[in-house]
């Protein structure tokens, strides 16, 4: 009975006031439910509410409960960007959390870094790069792009990091395509990081990985003499009996239209209706003969 009374008197409490009473008590469903209710609030908060919630927050990350590290962690991703000045002191603290056991916990605070947009305080990059040398590669493809989004260009660090955990043999099959066309299609290009895609081109990389760079080419940025340079790599492709048929097509489908770098359609100039298609198969026969005259038997 005591219990039940103690969750309606939280729930009549603001989420704040509900979240910081429930830590005292250490009520952890009361806790958690707060949690849920403040991230909800967040996103529209002033500053001076998201400065009041943090510390309760940042409390409830360092929770030895991991759902309400999770549910932390949430929290502090639902803090628009807007309101991040109140929360760049506390860069260091969330970065931590990297190395969380939790991996719910690692995935979100990864979230969380990549959101100190456009310009990420100090620990923030430093952390990412560090977190890529742990052995669970999801991190990682987590982690890329976290850093494409705080601007890679600017950071020639990151390219590094990245290009190395492109390069890296326990990638799960299906990840570096899914990387590449992340890369492909972020908003922001690091010239450096687009070119040393280009090395996942040629043979023996797998068909999938070739694949997907082909599709991602014409996103890229490359310089002129790269670009004509793949281009020629790419017709070669085409005419090679030994290589894959739809690592061919692939190639062949964007060959005719990919003429300049960061398209962002392989063939923006022309209507669907124009773009080149496979000619349609000649007739055998025509589809309705009219028969025969017939003679006229008075004639």
């Amino acid at each position: 009975m005591l219990f039940a009374l103690t969750i309606l008197l939280l729930q009549a409490a603001t989420p704040l006031q509900a979240l910081t009473s429930a830590e005292q008590a250490h009520n952890a469903a009361a806790t958690q439910s707060s949690l849920i209710r403040l991230a909800d609030t967040l996103p529209s908060a002033t500053p001076e509410m998201t400065r009041a919630a943090l510390p309760p927050i940042l409390k409830a990350i360092a929770d030895p409960d991991p759902q309400t590290r999770t549910l932390a962690m949430l929290a502090v991703i639902s803090i628009p960007e807007a309101n991040h000045a109140t929360l760049n002191p506390e860069a260091a603290t969330i970065a931590a959390h990297l190395t969380d056991p939790e991996p719910s916990v690692r995935s979100l605070t990864v979230l969380a870094l990549g959101a100190f947009t456009p310009h990420p305080p100090a620990p923030v990059i430093p952390a990412l790069l560090k977190a890529f040398d742990q052995p669970d590669p999801a991190l990682g493809s987590a982690i890329v792009p976290a850093l494409l989004s705080l601007d890679v260009d600017t950071h020639p660090e990151s390219v590094d990091a990245i290009l190395a955990f492109l390069h890296r043999t326990n990638l799960p099959a299906n990840s570096l395509p899914k990387l590449i066309a992340t890369i492909a299609h972020a908003k922001k290009h690091s010239a450096r990081l687009d070119t040393g895609l280009l090395a996942f081109l040629p043979a023996p990389n797998p068909q999938p990985v070739r694949s997907a760079l082909i599709a991602a080419l014409p996103s890229l940025r490359l310089n002129p003499a790269q670009l004509n340079a793949t281009r020629a790599q790419l017709t070669h492709l085409t005419e090679d009996a030994t290589e894959d048929a739809s690592l061919k097509s692939t190639a062949a489908g964007i060959l005719p239209c990919w003429h300049m770098p960061r398209m962002t359609d392989p063939c923006p100039a022309l209507p669907i209706r124009y773009r080149m298609v496979s000619p349609p198969e000649p007739m055998a026969k025509p589809r309705y003969q009219s028969p025969p005259l017939r003679k006229d038997p008075t004639s």
